[in-house]
């Protein structure tokens, strides 16, 4: 019987979000405008893998939830403190509305040891950074579209793609801070859509 509630968890939404995008890759030559839709949920499973890995690195800050949450300073933890104490019980009433950070934030503290620690420093580049900022461009434009007629050049969308799929790889298998919480069925899911997505962009000619 099926159930009555969802349930999801943050390693969910990377995983499933990262097979969602290699279904939809799947589509892509037949109609170009799934690259829409592509974009979109390889948004979100960009943004999963940078959630996991900084919730999951230890760092000098000992509250790891803090470190994906919006508006943090090191010296003025605020709402994401009320938060934290909520999260352990330790203070009573409605849970306080945390924020997630944009994922161009994200996406630079994976490089910064505050929010993930000396060993887990990612080291990127100005192509990925270029990717990203095209990436997340677009999905801003496709989520708020308003009434116009558009015409988007597809070149070099593929690379795009797969220059972010290497960064994915690296947070979300090659050295992952959060594998306490997960298991072999699931790395095993996380590598089988990135292989399917790496395959149908590269079989794309532009």
């Amino acid at each position: 019987m099926a159930s009555d509630y969802m349930r999801t968890d943050e390693r969910l939404e990377l995983i499933n979000a990262l097979e969602h995008s290699a279904e939809i890759s799947d589509k892509i030559e037949e109609n170009p405008i799934f690259w829409k839709w592509l974009i979109v949920a390889f948004h979100n499973a960009l943004q999963g893998a940078f959630v996991c890995y900084l919730d999951g690195s230890i760092t000098g800050l000992g509250t790891s939830g803090l470190s994906v949450l919006d508006d943090h300073k090191k010296d003025d933890h605020n709402n994401q403190l009320q938060t934290l104490r909520w999260l352990n019980g330790d203070m009573d009433g409605e849970m306080p509305n945390p924020k997630l950070a944009p994922i161009r934030k994200l996406y630079q503290r994976l490089s910064e040891v505050e929010y993930v620690g000396e060993w887990n420093v990612v080291v990127t580049s100005r192509t990925t950074d270029s990717a990203l900022k095209r990436l997340v461009d677009f999905r801003n434009e496709f989520i708020h579209f308003t009434p116009k007629g558009l015409s988007v050049e597809l070149n070099g969308f593929p690379q795009m793609v797969l220059t972010l799929c290497d960064l994915v790889e690296v947070l979300a298998l090659v050295k992952p801070t959060y594998s306490r919480h997960m298991d072999e069925a699931k790395n095993s899911r996380l590598a089988d859509a990135l292989s399917k997505l790496r395959a149908n962009m590269g079989a794309l000619k532009y």
